[in-house]
């Protein structure tokens, strides 16, 4: 996985990088079986298979200890990988010590102030807001983005991801201006690099309004969560986690202008997307109220009831 200029992995063959790694599997450890490994487990993420790429970053992670060592650049890079699957299932907690164990070898690889370090340090600080330790996250994305400026300008890809964590934390701490700054800046950067269909460039269109949302801006979001959808139609599968998250968000949208019939097939496909990845992610709440409360407007207390008894198994 690693950073976005890393993302055309997926786009080979993974078929033929299949076929190589059973190859390759039955002699001993060697360079061309990692990296094979590597190109099969992101071709898998990125198609949201998250539980092939976890076991096939696994096997790597071994091929490349026998290889480097316990603290080798490989090493660092299974790790960081390995978090961000478990990131994708919302285990954050999970997620942190694989993130900081790449952090140090990192940096006693390449030292303080590199990118490597920096780029180790965005995801340390993606784990902490997932668990809520904000500030915490905050101080380290800020010191991160001043040292990634620093070594890359102001218009990196690196950049543009630490900006998004920052802009989440931001959002939760409801500091809308700050995160919407963060926001279309992160935007601005991966749509100068990538340009319009391109995944990042839709993941950041869908953080910039979830802002519009979060301001009661409900026409502006919906106008962006239907923009990015369109993005992501051409880039990723259409049951991608990003794309469940846009859906269920695109539908608070359509409630938040009671157009409550519009809303409900947005709701529920989102809803269903989210929930097969990651079942206890705190959008599966603003899904079931939304839900609540489109049905209540449309009459359908049987549905209702569903909703409830969902949300009654789920807090147990």
């Amino acid at each position: 996985m690693g950073q976005p200029e890393d993302s055309g992995a997926p786009l080979t063959d993974h078929i033929q990088i299949d076929r190589i790694v059973k190859r390759l599997s039955s002699g001993a450890p060697t360079p061309e079986l990692s990296t094979s490994l590597t190109l099969l487990a992101n071709a898998h993420f990125y198609k949201g298979e998250y539980a092939n790429a976890d076991a096939l970053n696994r096997k790597a992670l071994e091929v490349d200890k026998h290889l480097h060592g316990e603290r080798g650049e490989s090493v660092a890079d299974d790790l960081i990988n390995l978090g961000q699957i478990q990131t994708q299932w919302g285990h954050y907690a999970e997620a942190e010590p694989l993130f900081r164990q790449a952090l140090d070898i990192n940096k006693a690889l390449y030292g303080a102030g590199s990118a490597e370090v920096a780029d180790a340090a965005t995801y340390v600080a993606q784990s902490l807001e997932g668990q809520n330790k904000l500030q915490e996250a905050e101080d380290l994305l800020t010191q991160n983005i001043e040292s990634l400026e620093h070594t890359f300008g102001r218009t990196h890809p690196r950049i543009a991801v630490a900006l998004g964590v920052r802009g989440s934390i931001a959002k939760d701490l409801n500091r809308l201006d700050d995160a919407e700054n963060d926001f279309r800046r992160e935007f601005e950067i991966f749509h100068s690099v990538y340009g319009d269909d391109h995944q990042h460039t839709a993941i950041a269109l869908s953080n910039l309004a979830t802002v519009y949302l979060a301001k009661g801006q409900f026409v502006k979001a919906e106008a962006s969560f239907r923009d990015a959808l369109k993005r992501f139609e051409k880039t990723v599968a259409a049951d991608n986690l990003n794309v469940g998250i846009a859906r269920v968000k695109l539908g608070d949208a359509l409630v938040g202008q009671k157009r409550f019939s519009e809303a409900e097939p947005e709701l529920t496909s989102g809803r269903e997307i989210v929930k097969k990845i990651n079942p206890t992610a705190p959008l599966m709440s603003t899904a079931r109220s939304d839900l609540i409360r489109v049905y209540t407007a449309l009459r359908q207390p049987e549905k209702i009831a569903q909703v409830q008894q969902e949300l009654k198994e789920s807090s147990h």
